[in-house]
C-alpha cells in the first residue's frame, strides 16, 4: 500500500526479506496481544490518517499495535485508521531514504505514537524511539521489550530475524 504525503503517492520499498521480518514481528506481537487481550495488531495494509493539520496525509507502517484503550469496535470500520497506534514497526531496506524515514518517524511521534521500533536487517539491530525522545540501540543478543506500551512483551532481537 503506498503512502500519501504532500499530495504525492509514495511507493513503499518491497522485498521478501523485509516482508518476512515484518511478518515474524507481527506473529510475535500478535500472539502476545491476543493472549493478553491488549488490543489490535495490523500490518502493511493499514493506513494511518492521524496527522493534525494534514488530513490528507496517509502513512503506512510494516506493523503496528493499538491498545484497547485507544480503539473501540466502532472505530474498526472501513478505511484508514483515525487513531494513533501505540507502537509502530518499520523495517528498513537498502532502497529506502534516511530522510524519508526520519520524516515518517517525526510524523508518527507528533501524532501521538508512543513507541517506534526501527528494524535494520543487515546489522540485525533495532533502534527504539520513545515519545519522550529517548533512543536505544539493541543488538541481536539483547532483549527488546514493549515497556509500558506493550506490557510483558519481551523477545531477543535475533528472534525477529529467525
Amino acid at each position: 500500500m503506498p503512502e500519501l504525503v504532500d499530495g504525492v503517492l509514495i511507493d513503499r520499498p518491497k522485498g521478501i526479506e523485509r516482508d518476512s521480518i515484518a511478518c515474524q514481528i507481527m506473529v510475535l506481537i500478535g500472539n502476545h496481544v491476543v493472549n493478553k487481550k491488549l488490543g489490535v495488531v495490523n500490518g502493511s495494509r493499514c493506513g494511518f490518517q492521524i496527522f493534525e493539520g494534514d488530513p490528507e496525509k496517509v502513512r503506512v507502517s510494516d506493523a503496528s499495535f493499538t491498545s484497547r484503550e485507544r480503539i473501540s469496535r466502532d472505530r474498526l470500520a472501513q478505511g484508514h485508521a483515525r487513531v494513533a497506534p501505540n507502537l509502530i514497526v518499520e523495517v528498513t531496506s537498502l532502497d529506502g531514504s534516511a530522510d524519508q524515514l526520519e520524516s515518517k518517524l517525526n510524523d508518527y511521534l507528533s501524532a501521538g505514537v508512543l513507541l517506534i521500533w526501527v528494524v535494520y536487517p543487515i546489522s540485525q539491530t533495532v533502534i527504539v524511539h520513545r515519545a519522550n525522545g529517548l533512543l536505544n540501540r539493541l543488538q541481536a543478543n539483547e532483549i527488546l521489550d514493549g515497556g509500558d506500551v506493550l506490557p510483558g512483551f519481551e523477545v531477543e532481537v535475533s528472534q525477529l530475524f529467525a
